[in-house]
């Protein structure tokens, strides 16, 4: 007789929303580094754009007034990027959550799989053994 469990389509359920919850995860963990990779270009570019302005002489009023456009506009981006980061990562935090329970639900059942599997093996061990006793037994008598 071969084992089954009553409930595996639920554990098959559950393995797919872990492996759903670990896509969504992932998904959430590139975004975060790819506006990370971001803020830090807009970061370099501020401070490229500080340090070319204290180190030339001789540039006019509409040259500095156009890198001063320029930083205020990477500052503006800056912090709309900076506020997309932070929306990403209360999403992963949610995210998170979720996975874990999903995880809860999955480990639970099996657990619970396991625990119904190893008292199946021990009762095919009993039937095998009782009749390999009533094998002996009948072997017994006729000798």
């Amino acid at each position: 007789m071969v084992f089954q469990f009553s409930l595996e389509t639920v554990l098959r359920l559950r393995r797919s929303e872990q492996q759903q919850q670990e896509m969504t995860l992932q998904r959430l963990s590139e975004q975060v580094n790819r506006i990370a990779v971001e803020l830090q270009a807009i970061d370099d570019e501020i401070r490229r754009l500080g340090r070319q302005a204290n180190s030339e002489c001789g540039i006019t009023g509409a040259e500095i007034h156009f890198d001063q456009e320029r930083c205020e506009i990477l500052r503006q981006r800056r912090n709309e990027t900076e506020g997309r980061l932070q929306a990403v990562r209360q999403q992963q935090i949610v995210a998170v959550k979720q996975f874990h329970r999903t995880w809860q639900r999955r480990e639970a059942l099996e657990s619970l799989r396991q625990r119904q599997h190893q008292a199946y093996e021990v009762e095919e061990g009993r039937k095998e053994q009782r009749s390999y006793d009533d094998l002996f037994l009948q072997r017994k008598r006729k000798g």
